[in-house]
């Protein structure tokens, strides 16, 4: 494997994950100090996508 495949194989683990912020206590505890879930949700959605495009992707994962 090659660096370029080495990054692009890494970038993959990342929005991977990325994907299971949501079933974590991080996103309960980030929804209950946000006070309202839906917002929670759009908030971490639009940062997930961010992080999604600087790697190439259309859009993150959300699960």
């Amino acid at each position: 494997m090659n660096k370029t495949e080495m990054k692009k194989a890494a970038q993959d683990v990342i929005v991977q994950h990325m994907a299971a912020v949501t079933g974590s206590d991080d996103f309960e505890a980030f929804a209950e100090e946000v006070g309202d879930r839906n917002m929670a949700e759009a908030i971490i959605k639009a940062q997930m996508d961010r992080v999604a495009r600087m790697f190439g992707y259309k859009e993150a994962w959300f699960g």
